[in-house]
């Protein structure tokens, strides 16, 4: 029965991405990226980056792996990439990806909740139109998810699990996630990234700690050897950019501000739907949904 709601998953994300395959604006950068990818190969004055590079870079690792993986797509249109189909296949990629990495969430709420949890949690990650639609659209957010939806995983394991050995491997494995995805693919999951590292305090190893820096040079030296080529520019990290203009700078707000209560008023009810008011009620009836609260 729970591969069948895996698959049942990747059919209404499939059918997203058959249905409404044309790009919204938010996603220009990554969609023409991999474009580019699969046109030129290497980088040249045709790239789109170069002469519209956007408020902030972003980084090539997320599409670099999504045009490989979406190579045979282009194959099969006998090598061209005008059309919507390598489009729609690059999307089928990304979102495969996320369905994928959301069954191995499910698995670890079944090991730590039983089954009838993860069966739920399954049946609303179908029905939420966001959750579904979003996860084949080439955002930052949604490379991100991919390994956040490991990451969040391991966290859930590392809680539960009544093994200590357990406990400290799963937690080496998500902060070396975390690190990556902090990194490359998107700086804003510091703060997720924090309050999951903080809720396993207890697991920290010396191990975990030498692997995390470890994780962390090799990714900075991915996202300079790689974005430096693709930007033609020296010691690019477009995360690092992105962190000091949203930061350091403050400019995040030029381009608009919400009353701080949007979070929690307006945004988790429009993602959530009917999960958020059960979330609140597992939280108060079980104390390890509350500790992951």
């Amino acid at each position: 029965m729970r591969p069948l709601l895996d698959y049942a998953y990747a059919i209404v994300v499939t059918l997203s991405a058959l249905y409404v395959p044309y790009t919204k604006v938010e996603e220009s950068f990554f969609m023409q990226a991999v474009h580019d990818i699969l046109k030129w190969g290497s980088v040249n004055s045709s790239y789109d980056h170069l002469s519209f590079p956007g408020v902030v870079p972003r980084s090539f690792v997320g599409p670099l792996f999504v045009s490989a993986l979406a190579y045979p797509a282009k194959l099969v249109n006998g090598n061209r990439t005008e059309g919507i189909w390598v489009q729609i296949a690059a999307r089928l990629v990304l979102g495969w990806l996320v369905v994928w990495a959301n069954s191995r969430l499910r698995h670890a709420v079944n090991t730590a909740f039983g089954s009838t949890a993860a069966r739920w949690y399954a049946v609303f990650s179908i029905c939420q139109f966001h959750y579904t639609f979003w996860t084949s659209r080439l955002l930052g957010n949604t490379l991100a998810l991919v390994p956040m939806l490991l990451a969040q995983a391991l966290w859930l394991r590392s809680i539960t699990s009544g093994s200590r050995t357990e406990q400290q491997r799963c937690y080496q494995q998500m902060a070396s996630i975390l690190v990556f995805t902090c990194v490359v693919l998107r700086f804003d999951t510091a703060v997720f990234a924090a309050a999951m590292l903080m809720a396993g305090l207890s697991n920290i190893t010396r191990r975990a700690i030498v692997m995390s820096l470890y994780i962390f040079g090799l990714s900075v030296l991915l996202t300079l050897v790689v974005d430096s080529y693709y930007w033609r520019q020296c010691w690019m990290w477009p995360e690092l950019q992105v962190f000091r203009f949203n930061a350091v700078d403050g400019r995040s707000s030029e381009w608009g501000i919400s009353p701080p209560h949007y979070y929690f008023t307006r945004f988790l009810p429009k993602l959530l739907l009917g999960a958020l008011p059960l979330a609140c009620v597992g939280a108060l009836a079980d104390m390890r949904a509350a500790r992951l609260a």
